[in-house]
Order: structure tokens, then sequence, then C-alpha cells
């Protein structure tokens, strides 16, 4: 909720000045001082919140006067990990806002910050890097960021946390871009071992086993192997739509849109036509799937129309 989340900011803001204010016993420059953190701060948090809520161009101003008054205040050659926090949180603005490259020059910024700190963010740092060669098409480096996330990770979870998994199947999913369908096949195997060793009735896992059989559905449709792609995909769209009330929508759309192509391939054109709309129904506005894609679906969807009419007029 937006709105309160701005009332709540405004209220912090106006209570700090109070604060300040009414504190003569504090020298003028440590109030100065106190003041900047605080503003620091305010607008690290009310940008990472707008973030979040997909408004990256007023979060990018905020993040930017954040990290101007963090580089005034501890020095603009410092190596600090507050520093790299505020690259880290711009780093994942500029990936919303689809721009990869300068994605990474932030994130490469703020690693160089973190690797000064015992307590480093390394992590999402290398997941954040991962994702934006992801967005450019680059899985070899992908792969690379994700391992590093992956290694880090492994240091702060158990051996079978949903986290660890998590980076193995997205390891998978960048060797499935790279048709390396034996890697793949490793990587979802041992990804779906470590979910299945967490409490499965858990809704948080849910969605992580979702997209784990999605997977799995592109896998085998990659290997011809359409039975078997079309049980995965029905399992992953029983857990987004039986237990997850389609809250990812994206991972439905995923699954509704690998079906409908199988059967599309095996000439069912009016199943074809109903899961592919299906799909389209429950697209979200702001997906994460690529324009070309959905360009693609929404062609084949017309071209399966296209046949089935045609049938219909032969057999008039």
């Amino acid at each position: 909720n937006m709105d309160k989340a701005e009332n709540f900011f405004n209220m912090s803001w106006e209570l700090s000045k109070k604060f300040y204010q009414n504190h003569p016993l504090r020298s003028e420059k440590r109030v100065i001082r106190e003041r900047k953190d605080f503003e620091a701060e305010f607008c690290h948090n009310k940008g990472a919140v707008l973030a979040d809520a997909d408004q990256c161009k007023k979060a990018e101003e905020l993040l930017l006067q954040s990290l101007e008054i963090e580089l005034e205040l501890l020095g603009k050659n410092s190596i600090h990990p507050d520093i790299g926090l505020r690259y880290h949180a711009l780093g994942n603005v500029y990936l919303g806002l689809m721009q990869p490259q300068k994605a990474i020059e932030y994130q490469e910024k703020a690693m160089e910050h973190f690797k000064s700190s015992p307590h480093n963010n390394l992590e999402p740092t290398y997941q954040s890097m991962a994702i934006c060669f992801e967005k450019q098409g680059n899985f070899k480096d992908c792969v690379k960021y994700y391992q590093m996330a992956l290694e880090t990770a492994r240091k702060a979870y158990p051996s079978c946390h949903p986290k660890l998994a998590d980076y193995k199947r997205r390891i998978a999913c960048a060797y499935l871009h790279q048709q390396n369908l034996d890697k793949a096949r490793k990587y979802l195997d041992e990804a779906l071992a470590m979910y299945q060793k967490n409490d499965t009735t858990d809704e948080t896992l849910h969605h992580q086993l979702a997209r784990c059989h999605a997977d799995f559905g592109q896998l085998f449709l990659m290997q011809g192997e359409r039975s078997a792609a079309i049980g995965q995909l029905e399992t992953a769209l029983q857990y987004e739509v039986e237990k997850n009330n389609f809250e990812h929508r994206d991972t439905a759309y995923y699954c509704y849109s690998l079906l409908a192509q199988i059967h599309g391939q095996l000439l069912k054109f009016p199943a074809a036509i109903g899961l592919m709309t299906a799909a389209m129904e429950i697209l979200p506005e702001n997906t994460h799937h690529s324009e070309s894609r959905v360009a693609n679906d929404l062609r084949l969807l017309e071209y399966w129309k296209q046949i089935v009419l045609g049938d219909v007029v032969m057999l008039h």
C-alpha cells in the first residue's frame, strides 16, 4: 500500500526535524551529520519501497540522492559497505528500467565496497549481476555469477535450504538457454531434490516448486519428450492454480504457453487455442517475459485460429 508507506515516510521525516531541533546540547556539526545520516537512510528506504512497487524513476531519484549524501559524509574515495548498499540498490533500479549495462556498472561498484567488509552483501549483488547478464543474453557470465552467489550462500544457509535450490534452478535455466541439456537436467534434479527435503506443504515453497516443474517441462519439450513435458507443466500449474491461486501469473503464463505449443505441434488446434487464450488472459501487465515471446505467442494463436476457421469452411 504505497499511500500508507508514503504517509509513514512523511511522518518519520517530520518527527526527525523536531528531534534535531529539540536537542540544543548537541554541537551544530554533530546535528548536521546526524541529520544527513538520517536523510541518506530515509531516501534509501523510500527508494527501495518505490522500486519494489515498480516506480523505478522515482526510486532512482531518491537513491541517487542517498548515494550523494553518503559520498559527502564518508568521502568520494572511501570504500564502505553503506556506499555499496546505495550502488547495489541503484543497480537493481536500472535493471528494472531495462538498462542492464548500466545496472552492471553499478553492481560492480557495489562489489568493490562489499569486498572490504566482513559482513558483505556479495550474494545478492552476484545474483543481480547474473540477472543482468541473463537480460543481455550472456548466459555464460550468467552461470558464472549464479555459481558465485550459490557458493556465497552455502556459507549462510543449511545444505538443503530453498535459497540454494533456487540458485541451482536458475543455473539450470541458463544452461537451457545454452542448449546444454545434460547440465540443465543435472541442476534441475539437484534443485528438485533439495526443494523436496523441505516442508512441501509450506505455501512459500509452492511457487519455487512450480517454477522447477515448469523448467522440467521446458527441458523435456526441448528433448522431444512431449508426454513428460505435459506432465511436468500440469504439475506446475497445479501448484500455481490450486495452491497459489495465480499469485505468480508469469509462471502460469509460461506453463499455459508451453502446453499450447505442444498441443499445436500435435495438431490439436482447438486445445492449443484454449490454452494460449488462457495464457493471454492471465498475462500480468508488468510481465517479465520478453515482448518478442509474447508477440510470438499471439502470432501462434492467430495462426491456429485461421487453421480452425479454414477447417470449418472446408467442412461446409
